[in-house]
């Protein structure tokens, strides 16, 4: 599959939002061209025949150019998988459990909700990737998978090589 961008690019893409964080508004304005929603608690998504089957026929119906996982680091869920403010009944309160633990000794200064939406949202594609009929499909089609971050503090996206670079550009450097 080759390497897409998250620019401004005329396409039609797919994206795959948790519904708690109401940012098509915000995603339909900075991405040119034409978008669509699938949305999912926390974006964490079961990928089973039907759901896979389902999306396909969105992608091929709407001549999908680009799939895109987009969350926002202030993310009901992601910011409950720090603290214990709610009661953990959802699936994906188990799944953020086991990405926090992958950071909990961070390497970077950076703030940990985005590690932990980064690493969230890279497993979910990877897992998208990894099914045998959606993800055969997407990879066959050359069509490609993306993660991009919403900060709304700055109103800004953020792919998953841009907060990794950033977290190894601060590696080492002391927070003092």
């Amino acid at each position: 599959m080759h390497e897409s961008s998250l620019g401004n690019e005329q396409l039609s893409r797919l994206f795959l939002v948790c519904p708690t964080d109401n940012i098509e508004q915000v995603v339909r304005k900075n991405f040119e061209g034409e978008a669509f929603f699938y949305t999912a608690l926390g974006v964490h998504f079961e990928f089973d025949r039907q759901t896979e089957s389902d999306l396909w026929e969105i992608i091929v119906e709407k001549s999908i150019d680009q799939v895109v996982f987009v969350s926002s680091i202030e993310n009901v869920f992601y910011e409950d998988a720090f603290g214990n403010a709610r009661k953990r009944n959802y699936q994906i309160d188990a799944v953020l459990t086991k990405a926090r633990m992958k950071i909990s000794k961070p390497t970077s200064i950076a703030p940990n909700i985005h590690l932990l939406v980064a690493v969230h949202l890279a497993s979910q594609k990877s897992r998208l990737l990894s099914t045998e009929y959606l993800g055969h499909q997407l990879t066959n089609r050359d069509i490609p998978v993306d993660i991009c971050v919403y900060q709304p503090r700055t109103e800004s996206f953020h792919s998953l090589g841009e907060i990794d670079e950033k977290g190894h550009l601060l590696d080492g450097i002391s927070s003092n």
